[in-house]
């Protein structure tokens, strides 16, 4: 990724939205900021269509009483 590309921008050229938009998507997320980055970056791209975008949760257990 280039300085100049934000992270919709590289997503979007490797799973272009019009791709997408109108079929359900689950994203597994941790919490972590990499995960809600790329939920972020997924709520944004998502403008319309029929299709559900689903944020699905997954505890890994690796940060202890955080």
């Amino acid at each position: 990724m280039d300085s100049h590309d934000d992270l919709p921008t590289c997503i979007a050229q490797a799973w272009p939205p019009a791709g997408w938009q109108d079929v359900n998507v689950v994203v597994a997320i941790s919490g972590g900021a990499d995960s809600m980055a790329l939920l972020h970056a997924l709520c944004g791209m998502k403008t319309g269509g029929t299709g559900l975008l689903v944020a699905a949760h997954l505890n890994h257990q690796l940060r202890g009483e955080q």
